[in-house]
């Protein structure tokens, strides 16, 4: 990954670890884009409609969604299901980093080089973090997405995608992945 998306993931992971301090999950309650400097257009944050872990898509709705995934999918509102999401949208990328999220209940970095819409090609990289509601449970999730669209032609040995979790201060590749998932393209 470049440059941009190297930042972004550091702007996020020290933001987040900054407002978790000695939580397991920092409380949405701290989560401002005045004090979170992620570029807002590129992000958005879901809720789970169940408690606990291993949310499913369809119970999981968006309760802000950037005005870069809004033009990408502007049929996509405020209150729908990830379940929802088209493929070959922008938010399509950052879907797998989500069901990871409330699996392993940590953050997550899901990227890749996909074939995007014709003959183009996608890098991306997308950072999921977790938030608390009041109570302190797993509720909430940003997700950041950053990637560039290129007319390369991809053969089929380029593509593929990678997830890595935060674990005891460091981002790890994830283990215990089935194959399905790191196969994702």
């Amino acid at each position: 990954m470049d440059t941009a998306e190297r930042r972004m993931t550091y702007r996020v992971t020290s933001e987040w670890v900054a407002l978790k301090r000695h939580h397991w999950f920092p409380s949405i309650d701290f989560l401002h884009p005045k004090t979170f400097s992620v570029d807002w257009e590129n992000c958005v944050l879901v809720r789970s409609l169940v408690a606990g872990e291993n949310s499913p898509d369809e119970a999981l709705e968006f309760e802000f969604i950037g005005s870069n995934f809004r033009k990408d999918t502007p049929d996509l509102a405020t209150g729908e299901r990830l379940s929802a999401v088209p493929p070959q949208s922008l938010l399509s990328l950052s879907a797998p980093a989500l069901s990871e999220l409330y699996d392993r209940q940590t953050a997550i970095i899901y990227s890749g080089i996909r074939p995007w819409r014709g003959a183009n090609a996608v890098y991306f990289r997308s950072i999921a973090v977790p938030f608390s509601n009041s109570t302190g449970e797993l509720t909430y999730a940003l997700v950041a997405l950053s990637y560039k669209v290129t007319k390369d032609a991809l053969r089929p040995d380029q593509v593929g995608t990678e997830f890595f979790e935060f674990c005891e201060g460091a981002w790890l590749p994830m283990e215990g992945l089935p194959e399905a998932k790191r196969a994702i393209a």
